[in-house]
């Protein structure tokens, strides 16, 4: 299948074989085949340096080897070229949360969400980070956007269960815990939150 991209990309010019390599490396990528999707964004940074996407998904490629420094570098790279680039900020973020830099990955997600105010994925993980530091306030309002845009979705009312909890919301967090006992069907797991919502009751 690459063997055939490439032979097709070859009459084109170079910045469009540039966005067949990327394409292809998003494949790669996607399918979890992070050294093909390596060698393809190359291949098209060697074509077009100046493709923004591509230090991305080579960012990624070296997040997936755990070089977060790297990665970095490679999402720098990409900002500089494209500073409205909100995937990059996102993944930039998130290697510095590999990095244990909690600070960094929250200003990075914040500009991520001010670029895509509508990235549910990113408001969730910028929740997340919230938690971990304390910060309830600001977890339980991202927790709240996300709810609102994905009313569906178990785990953002399980996050802010724990988030009601800290702040000792023990009516908000027993109404999400149920929201969650209407959403799944793990009957084992369904045990496991009425046994929750019982203990959090008995100490009310």
């Amino acid at each position: 299948m690459v063997t055939g991209i490439l032979v097709s990309c070859g009459g084109l010019p170079p910045e469009k074989q540039a966005q067949q390599h990327y394409l292809q490396g998003k494949v790669f990528e996607n399918q979890g085949d992070f050294r093909g999707a390596g060698v393809e964004y190359v291949e098209a940074l060697r074509l077009n340096p100046r493709m923004a996407e591509a230090y991305v998904g080579r960012g990624v490629v070296f997040m997936s080897l755990g070089n977060y420094d790297s990665a970095i570098v490679s999402f720098d790279r990409a900002i500089l070229l494209d500073e409205n680039l909100a995937e990059a900020y996102e993944k930039r973020g998130l290697a510095h949360l590999s990095k244990q830099d909690a600070d960094s990955a929250l200003l990075n997600f914040s500009k991520a969400i001010e670029l895509a105010p509508q990235s549910e994925h990113v408001y969730h993980t910028r929740a997340l980070v919230n938690i971990s530091l304390g910060n309830t306030e600001a977890a339980l309002t991202d927790l709240t956007f996300v709810i609102e845009a994905n009313p569906l979705e178990r785990r953002y009312y399980e996050d802010r269960a724990r988030v009601y909890l800290a702040l000792d919301d023990s009516a908000n967090a027993i109404a999400d815990l149920e929201r969650v006992l209407d959403l799944t069907q793990d009957q084992r797991y369904a045990a496991q939150i009425r046994r929750i919502i019982i203990s959090i009751r008995a100490g009310s």
